[in-house]
C-alpha cells in the first residue's frame, strides 16, 4: 500500500511541476507581448499599412497557438485529475476493506485464545456464542465491503481505458518533453542552428530520456498497481467464502486489462520506432520557443514572399550585428542520414540531392536592419552563389568549418533503453 501511495504522490508532484511550467510560460507570454508592443510602437511609422497588418496577423497567430496549447494542457490535466480521483477512491476503498478484514482476523484469533484458555481451565463456555457472533459479523462485513469495492473497482478500471488512450500517453511524453524545453538555456547571441550540433543533440536526448522515465514511467507503475489491486480483490473473493464474481464481471475486467496492456505496449513501441520524431519535434519546439525570428522579419516574409508559415520562422544563425538567417525550424534535417554539404543560392539545384528534405530550406531568408531602423528581407534562393548559405552534416565529415548550419547525427539516440520502454516489453 505504501508503494502505491508513494507512486500516487510522485505523480501529483510532477503534475504540480507541469502546472508551474504552464504558469511560467503564461508569464513569459505576457512579457513577450509587452516587448513586441514596444517594438511595434517604434517601427510602425516606418512600416507600410500592409506590413502593419501582417505584423498584427502574426501576433494573432501566436496568440491562437498559445491558446490552443493552453486548452490542450487543460484537457490533459483534467484527464489526469480524473485518474488521480479514481486512484484515491480505490486506495481508500481497499484500505477500508483491509481494516475490516483485520478486525475479522483479530476476532478469530481472540476466539482461538479463549478456546485454549477454556480447555485448559474448564471455565464457562458462554464466550463461544459471543465469539461466534463477532466472527460472523466481521466476516459478513468484510465480505460485503469487498464485493461493494469490487463493483466500484470494475467501473474505475474500465474508466482507465477511456482516459489512457495512445493519444493520452503521447501527451504525457510530450508534456514531459516540455519540461526539457523549459529548462533549456537560451543563448541570446546564438541561433537555432546551435540546437542541431552534436553536443546539444546529445544533451537534449539525455534530458528527453530522463523525462520519459519520470511522469510517463510513474503512470505505467500506477496502472500496474491498480492491476495488482484487482488481482488481490479476486484472490480474496475466492478465499473468503462469500459470493464469487460473475462470468460477466471477470470478462469485463479481463477485457479492460488486455486493452490497457496493449495500449501501453503500443505506446512503448511507438516511442522506440518514432524516437527520432520525438527528438526532431523537441528540437523544433525549442527553436520556436528560444529563437523566434524578429516579428518584422516575419511580417516582411508574409508581405514580400507570401510565406504562409511566417509565424513559425526562427532565427537560425546571426551572421553579424545587423543580419541574421531566418527560416522554418530545421529539425527535419535530422532525419536525413546521408552525407551532404548544400549551398543555398540561385544555383542551389546543382548542389542539393534529389531526396534531400528541401522544404524547410525553401523558407530561408536573410533579414537585415540598419542603424536607422530600416528592415529588409532577401530570400536565400535569390542570393548570388558567392553569398550562398551553406548547410552540412557535421558527423559525416561533410563540413569544412565555414558553414552556417552544421547538423549533427541522431544515429545512436534511441529511446529503447528507457525504463518506460523496457517495462512494457511483451
Amino acid at each position: 500500500r505504501n508503494e502505491y501511495l508513494n507512486t500516487t504522490l510522485q505523480i501529483h508532484t510532477r503534475l504540480m511541476r507541469l502546472q508551474h511550467q504552464a504558469s511560467t510560460k503564461f508569464n513569459k507570454r505576457r512579457e513577450r507581448l509587452i516587448r513586441e508592443a514596444q517594438v511595434f510602437s517604434q517601427l510602425k511609422e516606418k512600416m507600410s499599412s500592409q506590413n502593419i497588418l501582417n505584423y498584427k496577423i502574426d501576433a494573432l497567430r501566436s496568440e491562437v497557438s498559445d491558446f490552443r496549447d493552453a486548452v490542450e494542457f487543460h484537457n490533459y490535466n483534467d484527464n489526469f485529475q480524473q485518474l488521480s480521483q479514481i486512484w484515491r477512491e480505490m486506495h481508500s476503498g481497499l484500505g477500508i476493506y483491509i481494516s475490516t478484514a483485520e478486525k475479522h482476523i483479530l476476532a478469530v484469533h481472540d476466539a482461538i485464545q479463549q478456546t485454549e484458555t477454556h480447555l485448559g481451565c474448564a471455565k464457562d463456555s458462554s464466550f463461544i456464542r459471543q465469539a461466534t457472533s463477532d466472527i460472523e459479523s466481521t466476516s459478513t462485513s468484510s465480505q460485503d465491503l469487498l464485493r461493494n469495492f469490487w463493483q466500484k473497482s470494475i467501473l474505475a478500471f474500465e474508466k482507465h481505458t477511456d482516459i489512457i488512450t495512445p493519444e493520452f500517453i503521447a501527451a504525457t511524453v510530450k508534456h514531459s518533453a516540455m519540461l526539457v524545453i523549459q529548462s533549456q538555456e537560451h543563448h541570446a547571441t546564438a541561433g537555432a542552428a546551435t540546437l542541431l550540433t552534436n553536443g546539444n543533440l546529445k544533451t537534449i536526448h539525455a534530458k528527453l530520456l530522463s523525462s520519459i522515465d519520470d511522469l510517463p514511467l510513474s503512470l505505467v507503475q500506477q496502472v500496474a498497481h491498480v492491476m495488482a489491486q484487482m488481482r488481490f480483490v479476486l484472490i480474496r473473493m475466492d478465499q473468503d467464502g462469500g459470493e464469487k464474481p460473475t462470468e460477466d464481471q471477470l470478462d469485463r475486467v479481463a477485457a479492460a486489462n488486455d486493452q490497457l496492456i496493449t495500449m501501453l505496449q503500443d505506446s512503448a513501441k511507438a516511442l522506440q520506432s518514432g524516437g527520432e520524431s520525438l527528438l526532431q519535434s523537441t528540437v523544433d519546439d525549442l527553436a520556436l520557443k528560444l529563437y523566434p525570428a524578429p516579428t518584422v522579419c516575419k511580417a516582411l516574409a508574409l508581405e514580400k514572399h507570401g510565406e504562409a508559415m511566417s509565424h513559425e520562422l526562427v532565427t537560425v544563425h546571426k551572421i553579424n550585428s545587423t543580419a541574421e538567417i531566418v527560416s522554418l525550424p530545421l529539425g527535419k534535417l535530422l532525419r536525413y542520414h546521408k552525407p551532404y554539404r548544400v549551398k543555398l543560392s540561385k544555383n542551389d539545384v546543382l548542389d542539393i540531392p534529389n531526396d534531400f528534405p528541401i522544404l524547410p530550406l525553401q523558407s530561408m531568408y536573410i533579414c537585415n536592419h540598419n542603424v536607422n531602423g530600416a528592415w529588409s528581407l532577401t530570400r536565400v534562393r535569390d542570393l548570388e552563389p558567392s553569398e550562398a548559405i551553406i548547410v552540412c552534416s557535421s558527423s559525416r565529415d561533410s563540413c569544412q568549418g565555414n558553414e552556417h548550419v552544421m547538423v549533427g547525427s541522431t544515429d545512436k539516440m534511441a529511446f529503447a533503453t528507457s525504463k518506460f520502454s523496457s517495462m512494457l516489453q511483451p
